[in-house]
């Protein structure tokens, strides 16, 4: 049986009514929750932290100094998939291991990259807007069949989202450099980003975070993109130069840009005046069974992790 070892909340949403709060609540001593529904950092969430052998993570940020000023933390488990908002090497170094939910979140952020590929083409958020204003203009919208999906990054989600295009009639190129999957050969893998952003129609990105992540996109790929070009990003907003975005947008190269991440959450930027952009809060994987999952699987992480593992 595992002693009750201390635990903090600090994630932002956690469900406390929930199958996960219940085994916590029974399994541990939580010495700290975080209730004010934003994202704790810097002294905040060092207090959070001050009392805990352990923590359950959102996309808060474990600089060093915070991993530094909490010497009894011995394991984060975040409740997502990325942990480039945790500083790996300090906390290596101190001992303290990282565990995430990789599994859980890809349906739903395959099918919300499929939703937002879907509303741009249709231009779904253009007509309920014009509806709405009692204008019943018509704007033509284009199909999928046919069209030329580049996915940067074919890990679980990209391969997801391979996989419900071709659904769609959509032509598949790749381009991953760390990838070795065995894929289905009609995905025609591209060994040259240039020659992805060429001939796509749509790109779509899932490539794995990064700590200090230089954009995919920035002035000079955007340029190679052809124009007309959808740009959908449900991966890190650190993946595309915004400024060089919005200059692109404004030119009217990329006819539209599908956004579930961004520069500063929330958002407040420049993107916001474009019609053909379609923002969401990063909420890509937040739904109802897959928070439940991911929470779960957090979780189990935890005990599985402290179970061998004497803080």
């Amino acid at each position: 049986m595992v002693r009750k070892f201390s635990l903090s909340l600090p994630i932002r949403s956690f469900d406390l009514n929930g199958e996960a709060y219940r085994i916590l609540a029974e399994r541990f001593n939580i010495v700290f929750i975080n209730t004010t529904g934003k994202r704790l950092e810097g002294r905040d969430l060092i207090r959070a932290l001050t009392n805990a052998d352990a923590a359950i993570a959102g996309t808060e940020h474990y600089t060093a100094d915070v991993l530094e000023a909490c010497p009894r933390l011995r394991l984060i488990s975040r409740v997502g998939t990325g942990t480039d908002n945790i500083d790996s090497a300090r906390a290596a170094k101190l001992g303290v291991a990282i565990r995430n939910t990789p599994d859980a979140p890809v349906p739903a952020v395959a099918e919300h990259t499929i939703a937002l590929i879907l509303s741009a083409t249709k231009n779904i958020p253009q007509y309920d807007r014009l509806v709405r204003g009692r204008n019943h203009s018509v704007l033509p919208g284009s199909m999928l069949v046919g069209k030329t999906l580049g996915i940067i990054g074919m890990g679980r989600i990209g391969k997801r989202v391979a996989a419900l295009s071709s659904c769609f009639g959509c032509k598949v190129i790749w381009h991953d450099p760390w990838s070795t999957a065995d894929l289905p050969p009609e995905w025609v893998k591209s060994d040259n980003l240039q020659d992805l952003l060429a001939i796509s129609d749509i790109i779509t990105i899932h490539a794995a975070p990064a700590q200090n992540q230089k954009p995919i996109l920035n002035r000079d790929t955007l340029s190679l993109c052809r124009k007309g070009v959808i740009i959908i990003n449900t991966a890190r907003a650190s993946f595309i130069d915004e400024t060089a975005l919005t200059e692109a947008l404004a030119t009217g190269r990329i006819s539209a840009v599908c956004l579930d991440v961004q520069s500063e959450e929330p958002y407040d930027g420049p993107l916001l005046s474009f019609e053909n952009v379609i923002i969401t809060p990063h909420i890509a994987s937040n739904t109802l069974e897959t928070r439940r999952q991911m929470e779960l699987e957090a979780v189990h992480n935890l005990v599985e992790t402290l179970e061998t593992k004497e803080p």
